[in-house]
């Protein structure tokens, strides 16, 4: 009887997935997506624009919690407790914008995240039976003579 439940549970979930997939959009819209067509790299960003926009939301609500909880409290304790609520908001408020700011700084590509457009396809070379990226295998004789090491170089 038990098993029985659980296959009409998974079947009763699974159900949905196997009648709805038919029209699958890869990636859904979400605020910072720009294009009309998205790539997996404009897709990253704007999860990465998101998540600052995310955090600082969350800061100021918790700032915001804290302000209520200092005004509304008239226990030491409790106003204790609210004042370190607003040093820690702060703090984080602080580390989001430094770690945006320092990395803007240093170099603006570095909050890009385009990862996926220096990658290189590698293709097996079957030619020599082996995997590997599409180049030739070379051998150059490291300090000349007969006598040298061997460098192989692999498609660059």
């Amino acid at each position: 009887m038990k098993s029985f439940l659980t296959s009409i549970l998974i079947v009763g979930l699974a159900w949905p997935v196997v009648v709805l997939a038919q029209d699958i959009q890869l990636f859904q819209t979400i605020p910072f997506l720009e294009g009309a067509n998205p790539t997996m790299e404009s897709y990253v960003n704007a999860l990465y624009r998101l998540a600052i926009a995310a955090a600082s939301l969350l800061v100021v609500v918790k700032l915001i919690g804290a302000g209520v909880k200092y005004m509304f409290s008239e226990v030491v304790t409790d106003k204790a407790d609210a004042k370190k609520d607003i040093r820690t908001s702060l703090l984080g408020m602080l580390i989001i914008l430094a770690a945006v700011t320092i990395l803007n700084t240093i170099n603006p590509e570095l909050t890009r995240l385009d990862f996926l457009s220096n990658a290189q396809s590698v293709s097996p070379d079957t030619s020599s039976g082996r995997g590997g990226s599409s180049g030739s295998n070379n051998q150059n004789t490291v300090g000349g003579g007969s006598g040298g090491q061997t460098e192989h170089n692999l498609g660059n």
